[in-house]
């Protein structure tokens, strides 16, 4: 293009590059290094906007002499659209997700978190009293390491999220109890498999039901006192069977 000739890079209509990165670049050629796959941005004729990767290296005669840059263009125009289509579907894909009610983890091969969303971190938070589990922690270990009255949950989800990884089984799920700061709390946790070819092998799905739980205590305890208050002979044998009752169901010796 006639445009073009006896022009340097930067007096071109390109752009795409920051004041610093066009520094940098003629910074390199006054030292004569070879520069690649520099990608910046330009109209062509039809007034369409291209993307060109450009690569160059110095020649030098038989002298030493610098004569100047040999290199390519390439259109990579088809490839960049394509990267902003995906990077406009994982914002999409990420708009969703953290607008869901449930908290929502992704894990790979080897139970390691992929990505959360804003419900699992404010859970995170919430319960654990700090926003851990996100990006880069295994799910599996704390499920592993479950002590106590925790340990026998912790066996079976653990083996649940292997089982969905492994792609022996495309749903588990299991309710569980777990202390946290403030106190004993309830959780319905669904694991499902994923069909992609990406890193991507299970979703997490788990959602607080405290308070169902402890409305259906508290319905379990009112039709055990009145099946202890009609039961009862007296007044004081259905006061300690209610008292009993009572004790049993929080737990307390």
């Amino acid at each position: 293009d006639e445009g073009v000739i006896g022009k340097a890079l930067w007096e071109l209509s390109i752009d795409t590059l920051s004041k610093t990165a066009w520094q940098t670049l003629r910074q390199q050629l006054e030292w004569r290094a070879i520069f690649r796959d520099l990608e910046v941005r330009c109209a062509d004729r039809a007034g369409e906007m291209r993307y060109l990767s450009i690569s160059g290296e110095p020649i030098f005669d038989d002298r030493d002499q610098f004569k100047g840059y040999r290199g390519i263009t390439r259109d990579v125009t088809a490839r960049k659209l394509s990267e902003a289509a995906v990077q406009e579907s994982n914002r999409y894909a990420r708009t969703i997700l953290d607008g869901l009610g449930a908290a929502i983890a992704v894990l790979d091969h080897a139970g390691f978190v992929l990505s959360v969303n804003q419900a699992w971190r404010a859970l995170a938070m919430r319960h654990a009293g700090s926003a851990e589990g996100g990006g880069g922690a295994n799910y599996l270990v704390g499920f592993d390491n479950a002590c106590s009255d925790e340990h026998v949950d912790g066996m079976a989800i653990a083996a649940g999220i292997r089982q969905v990884i492994a792609g022996e089984r495309a749903l588990f799920r299991h309710d569980y109890a777990c202390d946290s700061p403030s106190g004993w709390r309830w959780f319905a946790l669904s694991i499902s498999g994923t069909a992609s070819d990406d890193a991507a092998r299970a979703i997490v799905s788990c959602e607080d039901i405290s308070e169902r739980k402890r409305a259906e205590l508290l319905l379990d305890l009112e039709r055990t006192v009145l099946r202890c208050l009609a039961g009862a002979g007296t007044a004081g044998s259905a006061l300690q069977s209610v008292i009993r009752a009572v004790c049993e169901s929080q737990g307390w010796n």
